[in-house]
């Protein structure tokens, strides 16, 4: 990434939303290659490609944290604790309910094709 000198605040806050973009849409995209390799791209018992697709996915969710910390780096005081409040909501939401349903299907309580499938 190049150097932000003599940007301003706009314009700096701009070019670190677009690098987080890229980062977020590199991860979404090799976290769909490794989910939905084995089988439609190669086959399942090809562990190597898929062991490559998550190593793969890794880097570019690191890449993305670090892109995600210097966008909030780069944010003001108010704009930083409102990200943060609201990720701090979403990370505990997402926890909660997301333990929960995970609890739920492997005790058999909830099956997603016996409820939406049917």
């Amino acid at each position: 990434m190049k150097q932000q000198t003599g940007l301003t605040f706009k314009q700096r806050n701009k070019l670190n939303t677009i690098y987080l973009a890229k980062w977020t849409l590199g991860w979404v995209l090799t976290l769909a290659l490794a989910s939905i390799g084995p089988g439609s791209l190669w086959a399942e018992t090809n562990t190597l490609f898929s062991i490559v697709a998550v190593i793969i996915n890794i880097c570019a969710g690191i890449m993305m944290i670090m892109a995600n910390k210097r966008h909030l780096s780069g944010l003001d005081e108010l704009q930083q604790r409102l990200h943060l409040n609201a990720m701090a909501i979403t990370l505990g939401g997402s926890l909660v309910f997301g333990l929960a349903y995970s609890v739920l299907q492997t005790s058999g309580s909830f099956r997603y094709d016996k409820v939406f499938l049917t």
